[in-house]
């Protein structure tokens, strides 16, 4: 089905079609202790979370059995943004903020959210649900544990970043000068998510990734024109510089709904 830098990812087929993923143990990558935990804390009780049906270890390499999807939102987007409609965009975003409160509310940290890693499995008349996915690079957040230690660090996918993350690339000890709510780094790249749904393309460019003072909010105002107010202030405030004005994932989902609901009426 596919496979990275250091895992594959296949599909079974038997009584109950699945997939597995497959990761070497002893491999730079220690992705699999994480990712069972999660997945064990997580799995099999929320329905926007990729389903958990346990794991074996075989010949060096851990196997996570794990709910069969059909394609992720990256593909989906690509097939489908022609034509689509906002309330399906928003019902999308709804389900993943869903899956992502849940994960937040078990203090587990994601840390590499991206289209790719939003699952996507086909319900009744062909209703995508969303399911978040790939948690290799997550990490369980305890409160006795520093922020700057922990969470920031630099691991996921550039364009999905968030700025403190880039500090602390471009300088380590900018670490030291972090503060702000633990999980706003997955707010910021559910930000960035959110505006490639709607437009196709990320909210700045290469340099202005490496920018100090760059913020969204002109592109936002360009690009969001027509959207209403209540949108735009919560995306700006999703893609914030500073981490502790990024809202939580619930007040993202309850405005999503908001809109969602204007939309329909």
């Amino acid at each position: 089905m596919g496979s990275g830098a250091f895992a594959s990812v296949y599909k079974y087929i038997g009584f109950i079609n699945i997939a597995v993923k497959e990761i070497p143990k002893g491999s730079q990558y220690n992705g699999s202790e994480p990712e069972l935990n999660a997945l064990t804390t997580l799995s099999s009780k929320h329905e926007n979370i990729v389903a958990f049906f346990g794991h074996e270890e075989k010949d060096g390499t851990m196997c996570l059995l794990m709910e069969l999807c059909d394609t992720d939102l990256g593909t989906y987007m690509t097939d489908k943004r022609e034509g689509m409609v906002e309330a399906n965009i928003f019902s999308i975003l709804i389900q993943a903020s869903s899956g992502i409160e849940y994960m937040h509310s078990k203090r587990i940290i994601h840390r590499d959210l991206k289209p790719a890693n939003i699952l996507i499995k086909y319900g009744d008349n062909e209703t995508p649900i969303a399911k978040i996915g790939d948690f290799g690079l997550s990490f369980e957040f305890e409160g006795s544990i520093s922020l700057a230690t922990k969470s920031i660090s630099i691991v996921g996918t550039f364009n999905y970043w968030a700025p403190e993350i880039m500090k602390v690339m471009q300088d380590p000890n900018a670490v030291k000068r972090i503060s702000g709510f633990p999980y706003s780094v997955d707010t910021f790249a559910f930000g960035v998510i959110t505006y490639w749904m709607f437009k196709g393309e990320f909210p700045f460019s290469l340099e202005e990734r490496f920018s100090s003072t760059f913020t969204a909010q002109a592109k936002i105002n360009e690009h969001f024109s027509d959207k209403s107010s209540i949108l735009k202030d919560v995306l700006e405030g999703m893609l914030a510089m500073n981490p502790e004005k990024r809202p939580p994932i619930a007040t993202v989902k309850a405005i999503f709904q908001l809109v969602l609901m204007r939309l329909e009426n």
